[in-house]
């Protein structure tokens, strides 16, 4: 929803009807005693209420997700999610052949494939935001080993 800016858009991207979505907020913001959004006829704008929710909101899902996939490892599954980032060019490896046989290997694995550029990939990963990436970069580039 916060990145969306619109209920209707955030409720398909959901699967869900508008209606369902915004009275769900609504709960949550009686619950919470704030208000997450601030509502115009035209858009959704988060409140810093919101904003600060959003933050540890994303945290505890990120450390819930990663106490699931701990606990599949310590019992010798793989789970979880893979971020990966391709640029639009890339040749040299068929990417869809690759990802079919890392699937079938681990399919509790969810795969997120992002497109994008190099550079937009760096940062990414250094941020923890992708976990791996198929760049182009220069031979002038530094590399580590």
């Amino acid at each position: 929803m916060a990145e969306d800016r619109s209920f209707t858009r955030a409720a398909e991207r959901c699967l869900v009807v508008q209606s369902a979505l915004s009275h769900q907020i609504k709960a949550l913001e009686r619950e919470l005693g704030v208000r997450l959004f601030a509502r115009t006829s035209r858009r959704v704008e988060t409140t810093a209420a919101g904003e600060a929710f959003l933050a540890r909101a994303r945290e505890s899902l990120d450390a819930a997700e990663r106490a699931v996939s701990e606990a599949a490892e310590a019992d010798g599954q793989i789970r979880g999610s893979l971020t990966i980032g391709v640029i639009p060019t890339v040749t040299t490896i068929d990417i869809p052949t690759v990802l079919g046989r890392f699937h079938r290997a681990h399919p509790a694995v969810r795969i997120k494939l992002r497109g994008g550029g190099s550079d937009e990939f760096i940062t990414a990963i250094s941020e923890g935001r992708m976990d791996v990436a198929v760049l182009g970069l220069p031979d002038s580039a530094p590399r580590k080993a």
